[in-house]
């Protein structure tokens, strides 16, 4: 069954891959249902007993072993690259190689393959909710993902390129000893996605061996450490002046020669004024035959020119508005992912909650829990509150707990793991 796999050594990435496989699996059923059925299946309460059938289906789902063995071959490749390229990974698992748009129900479903960057899962969702999207094509849904990247490199760039290089190494690193180096290689590959070809200059520059991997630490000094720039000492820039100055002096040309000159200099510039005083008569006739045109025209009745050229000022006038139109439209889309990630960025905003998460446990569930969950371990119970109480949404909360029953080979459904799940549950979604 699927909880069974929170037994094994499997990587995180990869249960997160085959859960979310599950749920397309189930959300395509569902779509069955839905589309064929003679009663109306929308609507958010149902859409809620929905997902709970689906969990249910989730937890009571035999897999065959071919099965788990597909899921995880695949899940590897989406996860490596995906934790490199995460825009075009992401984007080729949706439309794969079709340009025809998706329900937004559907991307929202392929959101629950993410184990890395999860960031990008509570933006996409919000964006989504609060634009009210049906639909979205290849290329708007990419465009969305530039300009996500785009807002998180220019506010928060060093948080971004270290948890890139932290899942890169994460997940290729699974089931080695270090898990503290990369190849450079894929370093390189994940900047160049980013654009950040000044970054990639700087590796080149300092990795020597490029088929060797590499520290985390010694590539975030790279990336990161600006250069020394050193100032020459205030004496030689004293002589050096001086020096110019010298040179100057002796190259100073004698009066006679300036004289001359400025003799020459008087006769161009009389010749100037001689010039221009020509072309100021002939302007003065070039404008005169102008004006005798445009009135014999207006005699001959000729006014279907100058409609016609005030219709063109009305054509480009419209034009120039909807131009501005679209950049105000583009502005206001740019400003509306900002406040969004501004939302859904962990480290950028503080949500203050009535309740504190430990009031949703009595004093006989948390010593449960720290015994039969975290080992006997209460620090580490304390400080993964802690974490989870500093997330934005539960979605965010419910990976760490996920993590924690992986790490300490807990089964999810076990009554205490249920117990701190719901508390989590609650603490996120109280006063809803």
């Amino acid at each position: 069954m699927f909880d069974e796999l929170f037994r094994v050594e499997l990587h995180p990435a990869l249960i997160k891959y085959i859960s979310g496989k599950l749920d397309y699996l189930i959300y395509e059923e569902r779509k069955i249902l839905l589309e064929n059925s003679r009663f109306d299946y929308s609507g958010a309460k149902i859409a809620e007993y929905l997902n709970l059938i689906s969990n249910e289906i989730k937890k009571t789902k035999k897999l065959s072993y071919n099965e788990v063995e597909d899921y995880i071959k695949k899940g590897v490749v989406f996860n490596a690259n995906f934790s490199v390229q995460p825009k075009s990974t992401f984007t080729n698992i949706i439309y794969e190689d079709s340009d025809e748009p998706k329900s937004t129900a559907e991307i929202k479903v392929y959101l629950n393959f993410i184990y890395y960057y999860d960031y990008l899962k509570e933006i996409i969702n919000s964006y989504i909710s609060k634009r009210k999207i049906i639909n979205l094509g290849k290329d708007e849904f990419r465009e969305i993902l530039e300009k996500i990247d785009n807002e998180l490199l220019a506010s928060k760039r060093e948080d971004i390129i270290f948890d890139g290089l932290n899942s890169i190494s994460d997940f290729y690193n699974d089931g080695g000893i270090s898990k503290s180096s990369i190849r450079p290689s894929l370093v390189e590959a994940y900047l160049k996605e980013k654009n950040l070809n000044e970054m990639i200059e700087l590796l080149h520059k300092g990795i020597k061996d490029n088929k060797k991997k590499a520290e985390i630490d010694e590539l975030k000094k790279i990336l990161f450490t600006k250069p020394i720039i050193k100032q020459e000492p205030l004496e030689e820039k004293v002589i050096e002046q001086n020096e110019i100055e010298k040179k100057t002096e002796t190259k100073t040309l004698p009066d006679i020669e300036f004289e001359e000159d400025s003799k020459k200099e008087e006769e161009i510039k009389e010749e100037e004024i001689e010039v221009k005083s020509r072309q100021s008569g002939t302007d003065e006739l070039i404008e005169s035959e102008l004006s005798e045109l445009e009135i014999e025209k207006k005699q001959d009745g000729s006014e279907e020119e100058t409609l016609i050229i005030d219709d063109e000022d009305k054509v480009n006038q419209e034009l120039i508005l909807e131009e501005e139109i679209i950049e105000n439209v583009e502005k206001e889309n740019e400003l509306e992912i900002e406040e969004l990630i501004e939302e859904d960025i962990p480290v950028s905003k503080e949500i203050k909650r009535e309740k504190d998460i430990f009031s949703f446990l009595s004093k006989k569930e948390i010593d449960k829990i720290i015994s039969l969950i975290f080992n006997d371990d209460e620090d580490d119970f304390t400080n993964t509150m802690e974490k989870i109480s500093e997330c934005i949404g539960y979605e965010q909360a419910s990976e760490i707990l996920k993590s924690v029953f992986f790490t300490y080979r807990v089964n999810p459904y076990k009554r205490e793991a249920v117990t701190l799940t719901n508390a989590v549950s609650n603490y996120f979604h109280q006063g809803n």
